[in-house]
């Protein structure tokens, strides 16, 4: 699954090995493929595909805890609701 959140950032839901409430979040849309997530995000913003391709937030599951895994690759730990982190989430 993938989400865009009111502040502009854009995820993938690992919906395989985490538990998600898709009805939970707020604020945000859902995409059922990448390419229409990013095709919106740059509709937004002005960019083109290949600018932010490689850049999308990926949300799983790593040693029993909710992570975030950012476009450097860096492990962020998820200490609240994916739901509200994915929702509320800006940088």
């Amino acid at each position: 699954m993938f989400v865009l959140n009111q502040n502009g950032h854009y995820f993938e839901i690992d919906t395989q090995t985490l538990s998600f409430a898709k009805d939970d979040l707020q604020n945000c849309r859902i995409f059922d493929e990448e390419t229409a997530l990013l095709e919106e995000v740059c509709r937004r913003d002005g960019l083109e595909v290949e600018d932010i391709a490689g850049s999308t937030f990926f949300i799983t599951v790593k040693n029993g805890t909710p992570v975030m895994i950012d476009d450097r690759c860096i492990t962020h730990s998820i200490d609240t609701s994916v739901e509200m982190f994915v929702s509320e989430f800006a940088l």
